[in-house]
């Protein structure tokens, strides 16, 4: 089953194939106060675009919650770095399976930030998007969404 997600949301990085190195420290954020005074998960190390920057820890559960991320279909983690990383409607990271891909340059001290509506089936505490304005729930997850709405 997890195979079919892969194959669902895996795709290569924007621009051409690099070989970077792998970073994927458990060192590589910590966790402060955002511009908006939320808990913010930020970079404590520059990161390139496309370099493997993390990959998710912890044991996957089928149950679902404000700190989890949903890595698979049914599949759902708590890891103390996640839980922290807000949503963005211009992300700086994006998740593919366990594995946190960045999407452009990140800078030590950046707040590292993820689409949550990719890769989440439904959001378990709707908020609304600082950048946009757009409330983030459940309906805005929904498979093809976006494409319904630019037709409109």
């Amino acid at each position: 089953m997890a195979s079919a997600f892969y194959a669902l949301f895996w795709r290569p990085p924007p621009g051409p194939a690099k070989s970077l190195p792998v970073m994927d420290r458990s060192d590589c954020f910590e966790v402060n106060p955002n511009a908006h005074g939320e808990r913010a998960t930020h970079a404590r190390f520059p990161f390139e675009a496309g370099e493997v920057v993390y990959t998710l820890r912890g044991e996957p559960s089928a149950v679902r919650c404000r700190r989890s991320i949903e890595i698979g279909p049914g599949e759902h983690l708590v890891d103390p770095y996640a839980e922290c990383i807000n949503h963005s409607s211009s992300p700086n990271l994006e998740i593919r399976g366990r594995v946190l891909i960045a999407l452009q340059p990140i800078a030590a001290g950046d707040e590292v930030t993820l689409d949550y509506r990719p890769t989440e089936s439904a959001i378990a505490a709707p908020f609304q998007c600082h950048h946009t304005g757009e409330v983030i729930d459940s309906e805005s997850c929904r498979p093809g969404r976006d494409a319904a709405r630019a037709g409109s």
